[in-house]
């Protein structure tokens, strides 16, 4: 049962608001490429073009967000734009002749880059089951499930070693897995293990596959065997190919994020001690985030942390909605009002300071206090509306189930 409390429907109600007549409408209005197909490279602070070079990590995050949109809202609007992203997936990002979903294409549609990132895989297998799932498009699924067969036969190499994390073309290994020019060199990402997580999870309900299952177990058992530092009570970034930290820096919008997702694979694996376990984890990183990586002063979630302090102050905008999200969570796990107090402050401080009130969207990064960084933009291969959305959907979920129960896992059951 959903738990009843005037800050969580005010939440309902505001996060509703803000995904309907908000976000989705500013990506619809200003994202679709009606010259040349897709969406838009990028966009700066005021909406004006700065790239040319179309990610397929942007176009699969879309696919996903206006997808669980119109599955939790029924708005056609949403389930034309998802059946638009769809399309352009189908015809210009996966590659015909190696399978796989290509890292980007030029603004005409041609391949860009070639490589097949593992990441990008993790996305498009999120985007296309969650698109089966509010659709029924079959398709869809295949495609999903061709994905994963393709990543497990060349890919994963163990549950001491993960996934293998980039690749070309034609399948080939490549030994540089960074996904930007800020990460560390690494053989093993968390960031990368931990979206194969919600995409694989997303892809047992479309199809429940033993392997599928086997390789879900296995993921959730790295994070907690390799990649969550139980003395810190953080999740670390970076490993080598034995699932080694090579670096102590954590996240804790990635922290938060992890949690609520990890308890969310444990609910499709039916394993009552693997939620116990994913339970105590999701209240252990709570209490750790709300103890060192919420602003104390002036609410907000911190970008980085290093041995039990902040390390970058600053603020992004994806891990204010990862706060709520896991704040819920944690909530609806411990019936703890305090954390749904959090919660609401982080609100308040995203609807004072992370939402732009003049050109729309949320900022990508703010200071300390909540000054923006003006140079970053709305719009980009890492800016879209996937985290902002599914915060917001998840609680306009728990508002139409506020006078009656629902199963714990809000958004996606």
């Amino acid at each position: 049962m959903i738990k009843i409390n005037n800050t969580l429907q005010v939440l309902a109600e505001e996060l509703e608001a803000e995904v309907k007549d908000s976000i989705l409408p500013y990506w619809i209005s200003k994202t679709m490429d009606k010259t040349h197909g897709g969406f838009v490279a990028s966009l700066d602070n005021e909406g004006r073009p700065v790239s040319d070079v179309k990610s397929g990590i942007l176009n699969t995050r879309l696919l996903w967000t206006f997808s669980a949109a119109y599955r939790i809202l029924g708005d056609p609007r949403f389930l034309e734009m998802a059946d638009y992203a769809m399309d352009t997936l189908k015809t210009s990002f996966i590659d015909p002749e190696f399978e796989g979903v290509y890292w980007s294409l030029s603004e005409s549609g041609r391949v860009y880059d070639d490589k097949k990132h593992i990441y990008t895989q993790a996305f498009g297998i999120y985007g296309l089951s969650e698109y089966h799932q509010a659709s029924g498009n079959t398709e869809a699924r295949k495609l999903a499930v061709d994905l994963f067969k393709k990543m497990d036969n060349l890919a994963w190499k163990g549950p001491d070693s993960g996934y293998h994390e980039a690749y070309s073309r034609d399948w080939k290994p490549l030994e540089d897995a960074r996904l930007g020019s800020n990460d560390i060199e690494a053989e093993r990402t968390f960031n990368t293990h931990l979206h194969l997580v919600e995409a694989y999870t997303c892809l047992y309900r479309s199809w429940p596959d033993e392997v599928l299952l086997q390789r879900l177990k296995d993921l959730v058992m790295i994070h907690f065997d390799y990649m969550y530092d139980a003395e810190q009570k953080h999740i670390l970034s970076y490993f080598d190919s034995g699932l080694h930290a090579v670096s102590p820096v954590y996240s804790y919008g990635h922290d938060i994020e992890a949690a609520w997702l990890l308890y969310d694979a444990a609910l499709e694996i039916q394993d009552e001690e693997l939620l116990k376990q994913c339970k105590q984890l999701v209240l252990e990183i709570a209490h750790q985030t709300t103890r060192e990586g919420v602003d104390p002063v002036n609410s907000g979630v911190f970008n980085l942390g290093e041995k039990g302090r902040p390390c970058d102050r600053n603020k992004q905008w994806w891990a204010q909605a990862e706060a709520l999200s896991g704040y819920l969570y944690a909530y609806q796990l411990s019936g703890d009002i305090g954390y749904l107090e959090t919660a609401s402050n982080i609100w308040t401080f995203t609807k004072n300071h992370v939402i732009d009130p003049v050109h729309g969207e949320w900022f990508y990064l703010v200071d300390e206090k909540g000054t923006p960084f003006m140079d970053d933009g709305k719009v980009g291969p890492w800016k879209c509306p996937y985290h902002t959305s599914r915060a917001a959907l998840m609680f306009a979920a728990v508002g139409k189930e506020l006078s009656g129960s629902t199963p714990f896992s809000i958004l996606n059951h």
